[in-house]
């Protein structure tokens, strides 16, 4: 069997009134939902350009980038020097002209360079310049999808400061059925417990929107019911429980029926934003300023020491009371 696999699918791909340069185009993501979903403006305007590109995904990133219908060309073999070998060998055999790097490691640069691939495109910081044809500056301190839009201007493409969005397939319609009636998404848990808010931030949270008649809807994947399981033993009120219960296309519409979505820093919060949805993103010792979605009527809560979980519950209720008031 195969250690790759290419999915093409062309719903995705854009008309031009006027031609443009073909150029076959491999795009090599993170694997992480938020990260990818910061990828997005790049990816919707690379294509604006060129028409289409491939993506080199896993985890996460796939299911996003099957959901939108795009090409995605995934890595099976485990990791190692000789399957990285084994994979430049096969990246050499679809002739891609162009390797856009988004995810920024050492190693991705490294089988870019040893998969021949002529024009080789990624920001240039922790010894990757070498390795590539076009280093970019990256600017840590910016909004991380605007720094990724950098990676076009070697390409000669004009850039537009685009926040991330993600149409909703379906314009909602099984969202609303998988909420019955909750207005408001909250994220009990999360892999990461510095992304993680206290059983008592989330019960004070969930009263405070039953007193202003919203009822809540607990999100997240599967790996996240236990926390579900513990919140309903102590919440004030009861709740819609979605953890685990939606794949990507039922959460996207899932949340883009929301007055309001609360949690930490996570790909399911990032998710949230780009479908429309209004958020309260808690930060605990991440990166505010690079990951932090400060448009619109979102609300960008950070802790002062690091800690989500010291964070008053009376800021985070503040914080979503603006929110809701301003939406």
């Amino acid at each position: 069997m195969k250690g790759y696999a290419l999915k093409k699918k062309w719903s995705h791909a854009v008309v031009h009134s006027t031609p443009v340069p073909r150029r076959k185009i491999l795009l090599i993501t993170r694997k992480y939902l938020g990260d990818t979903v910061m990828t997005l403006p790049l990816i919707q305007q690379l294509e604006a350009h060129f028409g289409e590109a491939f993506y080199a995904t896993e985890g996460y990133s796939t299911a996003l980038l099957e959901y939108s219908g795009r090409p995605t060309l995934q890595r099976h073999y485990p990791s190692g020097i000789l399957a990285d070998f084994k994979y430049a060998r096969f990246l050499r055999t679809q002739e891609f002209e162009v390797a856009l790097l988004a995810k920024t490691s050492f190693r991705t640069a490294w089988l870019a360079r040893i998969a021949k691939i002529p024009q080789r495109i990624g920001h240039g910081g922790e010894c990757r310049a070498p390795l590539l044809t076009d280093p970019v500056d990256f600017g840590g301190a910016s909004y991380f999808a605007f720094s990724l839009l950098d990676l076009l201007r070697p390409l000669g493409v004009p850039i537009t400061l685009d926040r991330p969005s993600l149409p909703v397939a379906d314009r909602g319609a099984m969202g609303l059925e998988l909420l019955q009636g909750a207005t408001v998404g909250i994220q009990a848990g999360a892999t990461s417990g510095m992304k993680r808010l206290s059983r008592d931030q989330l019960t004070h949270l969930m009263a405070f929107f039953s007193d202003r008649c919203h009822r809540v809807a607990i999100l997240g994947g599967p790996e996240e019911s236990p926390f579900a399981d513990q919140l309903r033993e102590i919440s004030p009120v009861p709740f819609v429980n979605l953890v685990g219960k939606t794949n990507l296309a039922g959460l996207c519409s899932t949340l883009s029926q929301l007055n309001l979505v609360v949690g930490g820093d996570t790909g399911l919060l990032h998710l949230a934003s780009a479908v429309g949805a209004t958020t309260v993103q808690v930060f605990g010792s991440t990166n505010y300023r690079g990951f932090g979605n400060a448009f619109g009527n979102n609300q960008v809560v950070v802790s002062q020491d690091g800690n989500v979980k010291s964070i008053p519950s009376s800021f985070l209720i503040k914080a979503a009371e603006e929110a809701l008031d301003a939406g």
